[in-house]
């Protein structure tokens, strides 16, 4: 049997055509796999070992004026209310507080990178600090920074234990009723500043970062409400008092000899 040229001409080209599949293919086999890396997450939990059922205290300072407000766990359903805005005498909403303690102890942050440029980002001398204790003897300290030039969110850096005042200011009588000239007792041991060292209406000192930290993106939403709390803390609404009813007139009741009386006193005055 004889082949045409154009039976002879598809026969070579699909011969090619395997041949070339072939090689790709094995060339395709035998190259060198490139490794895949894995990114880190870009959110997370900013506090992944918190729970809101063991919060103890919150707290959180403005520590360019001192002001603060402190909210204190004094059971599963209860909280006291101590700071600058504090008012003696008022209920705490304690459901409103239990809210946005839930907030925080699930506060996300959408991005994460590690910077030694503090100061960009507001961390040098952070705008807020907040501390968070539990009952159980876990303590952070969140450092609050700038906000993000776009997105409403802030730069913050958060850490284990709760940070003393870098500096404190010294206390005069003007600030806090406390006499300028007392002077505490000399002792063989150095004493630390405590962070919740209670002085009326104010915490004055200054916190500072340095060096090379995480710094996390969070959302600011629980920040401006705890924010807003330093000078309106979170109290309920005052309960009314009621208005006493009003005594209704008592009208003696006539009885016949007031109206014989009567009578006659007005028949005698008509004579007269």
């Amino acid at each position: 049997m004889r082949l045409n040229r154009g039976t002879i001409g598809l026969f070579v080209a699909l011969v090619a055509v395997l041949v070339t599949a072939l090689f790709i293919g094995n060339q395709q086999a035998t190259a060198p796999t490139e490794p895949t890396s894995t990114p880190d997450p870009s959110s997370g939990a900013l506090f992944p070992d918190l729970a809101v059922d063991t919060v103890a205290r919150v707290e959180l300072r403005e520590p360019s004026g001192g002001s603060f407000v402190e909210l204190a766990r004094l059971d599963a359903t209860n909280w006291s209310i101590e700071g600058t805005g504090a008012t003696m005498g008022r209920v705490p909403d304690n459901i409103v507080i239990e809210s946005n303690v839930g907030q925080l102890t699930g506060l996300e942050y959408t991005a994460r990178f590690e910077s030694d440029q503090l100061a960009d980002f507001g961390l040098t001398t952070p705008a807020y600090v907040l501390f968070v204790e539990t009952g159980t003897g876990e303590a952070y300290t969140l450092y609050i920074g700038n906000r993000t030039p776009t997105n409403p969110r802030y730069y913050a850096v958060v850490e284990p234990g709760i940070a003393a005042p870098t500096v404190v200011t010294e206390a005069t009588a003007d600030t806090t009723g406390i006499a300028a000239d007392v002077t505490p007792e000399a002792t063989s041991e150095p004493t630390l500043p405590d962070p919740f060292f209670a002085m009326p209406n104010t915490r004055t000192g200054t916190f500072t970062l340095s060096g090379t930290k995480t710094i996390a993106v969070i959302p600011q939403t629980v920040i401006t409400a705890l924010s807003g709390w330093l000078f309106t803390p979170p109290y309920a609404a005052p309960t009314p008092t009621p208005l006493p009813s009003p005594t209704p007139e008592v009208t003696p009741e006539l009885t016949p000899e007031v109206t014989i009386e009567a009578t006659v006193e007005s028949t005698a005055d008509a004579g007269s």
